[in-house]
């Protein structure tokens, strides 16, 4: 429509300026009415240009209608992604909670249950401590009596020769012992019996058994 009115401003005026001396032409348009339609038709352009800037002005409009449409829906989008991350973090703090309090628990159960092996341990320890001490003490209940025995035993009377304490001179009184020997059994006491008597240059089993027959000897 804008062109046709744009069309008929612009044929007018030509018209009029092409056909001045036609008396009808002359009668119907006034001697400025080129002027008018030229500015008529200057009107109208820029009115079609308006209406054409405002075309597109309105689908810019639109397409940042759509752009902040997109935008609105992905913030939407983002807010459910982080709610539902939220709800995450909840669950997972629960989670921690409840394994927090069930690792206090089984750490409490261990702790008593610790206590009660320390305590069977430090019980164990004192039985074995007291059956040691019973033991030791028997022990040497049975180490006194064995020393009475072997003193009473082995105590020196009159007449005998004291093996460990004796001179070379007293120790010849001994069975087949002369000064060689006697030597011998000096530099190799102590000696606690007579079949330790066999360390001695000599000295077998059978000298052994002559010297015990012989009942001189006193271990002391």
């Amino acid at each position: 429509m804008n062109l046709f009115i744009l069309l008929i401003t612009l044929i007018i005026p030509l018209y009029a300026v092409l056909n001045q001396k036609n008396s009808v032409v002359k009668q119907w348009i006034p001697k400025n009415a080129w002027l008018l339609s030229f500015v008529l038709f200057a009107m109208i352009l820029s009115g079609c240009s308006a209406a054409y800037q405002l075309e597109e002005a309105q689908a810019t409009v639109v397409e940042l209608e759509g752009v902040i449409d997109e935008k609105d829906t992905l913030i939407a989008e983002y807010e459910e992604h982080i709610q539902e991350l939220s709800k995450e973090k909840e669950d997972l703090e629960e989670q921690l909670v409840s394994a927090e309090s069930e690792l206090d628990k089984l750490q409490e159960k261990y702790e008593d249950k610790i206590a009660d092996l320390q305590d069977e341990i430090s019980s164990l320890e004192s039985n074995s401590t007291k059956t040691a001490t019973t033991k030791s003490a028997e022990s040497t209940t049975a180490s006194s009596n064995s020393d009475s025995s072997s003193d009473s035993s082995n105590s020196c009377g009159a007449g005998t020769v004291h093996i460990n304490s004796a001179s070379e001179s007293e120790l010849q009184a001994i069975y087949q012992v002369g000064p060689e020997r006697a030597s011998q059994i000096v530099s190799l006491r102590p000696f606690s019996s007579y079949s330790d008597l066999k360390r001695v240059k000599g000295i077998g089993d059978k000298h052994a058994e002559a010297i015990e027959n012989q009942g001189i000897i006193c271990f002391d």
